[in-house]
């Protein structure tokens, strides 16, 4: 009932507010400041390896959760299943995988990004395609 008498009142002060006084103006233009630097091939790699590894761990434990509550789903609530993986098989279980996990995604992502920042790349400078934000017409 609090709740809703805190709504009430708040939508009652909504309403006096006059909304004509309210102005928001958008630059033409949206300004892009993105400092162009240019990574060897090398960096670009070992780069985008690293981002993908950090991924993978802070990823894994929510995935073996995930995968725990699938397999077999609890009669309590899922927050009492996690403590109960803690306090049985420890914390460490629940990087169970990871090494796989970084395996596969380190190499991937090194080659994904690689490509796309040198195609990225080569189409900025042969093609005058741009990536930034753009003035509108009209």
């Amino acid at each position: 009932k609090k709740i809703i008498k805190m709504v009430e009142k708040n939508s009652q002060n909504l309403e006096e507010i006059d909304h004509t006084s309210f102005s928001c103006s958008l630059p033409d233009e949206i300004p892009f400041s993105v400092q162009k630097y240019s990574l060897t091939i090398t960096q670009q790699i070992f780069s985008a390896a690293f981002g993908s590894v950090v991924t993978c761990c802070v990823v894994n434990p929510l995935d073996v959760i995930k995968t725990r509550l699938q397999i077999k789903p609890p009669k309590i609530s899922p927050w009492t299943h996690i403590v109960t993986i803690l306090r049985k098989e420890g914390t460490r279980s629940l990087f169970n995988g990871v090494s796989i996990s970084v395996l596969m995604q380190a190499p991937a992502t090194a080659i994904y990004l690689t490509i796309y920042e040198r195609l990225r790349n080569t189409l900025e400078e042969e093609y005058q395609f741009s990536t930034t934000a753009r003035k509108k017409k009209g």
